[in-house]
């Protein structure tokens, strides 16, 4: 029998719905957000009602309505979701570094509506400002 390394849950979860031909370019800056905030976040630092935070970014024209825009807390999970727009057309013919800029810019504001949720035990306000400083520290912000 074969033995398996433990499953390990990362703490950010990143993933997109993305228009055909828009991809390659975002699904490396997924990479490099989440590996960014896995290396130098921990969500102990923020209290117990959280541990895993994804981010669903949808990349398709505006008029596709199938994609709606998400943001939920699941406590039983201690999961904050949040699915959310990514301005196409800026998207559809940015540059590498563009795209990751608009990236951290649309993560920002998941940070910014989940405070409309009822979270318990969760530093809101300091895990924003962690993350605005570490996207300023990569040239993201």
């Amino acid at each position: 029998m074969a033995a398996y390394p433990p499953f390990i849950l990362r703490p950010f979860g990143l993933s997109a719905i993305l228009w055909d031909g828009i991809g390659d370019n975002i699904s490396i800056s997924i990479g490099l957000l989440e590996n960014l905030l896995t290396e130098n976040l921990s969500m102990e630092n923020y209290g117990k009602g959280v541990e895993l935070i994804s981010v669903n970014f949808i990349a398709v024209p505006p008029e596709n309505k199938n994609h709606p825009e998400q943001l939920k807390y699941h406590p039983r999970g201690r999961e904050l979701y949040a699915q959310l727009k990514l301005p196409f057309q800026q998207i559809r013919y940015a540059s590498p570094q563009q795209i990751i800029k608009l990236m951290a810019q649309t993560y920002l504001k998941a940070i910014d509506q989940y405070a409309d949720l009822t979270i318990p035990d969760f530093n809101l306000r300091q895990f924003k400002t962690d993350v605005i400083q570490l996207f300023d520290r990569a040239g993201w912000g």
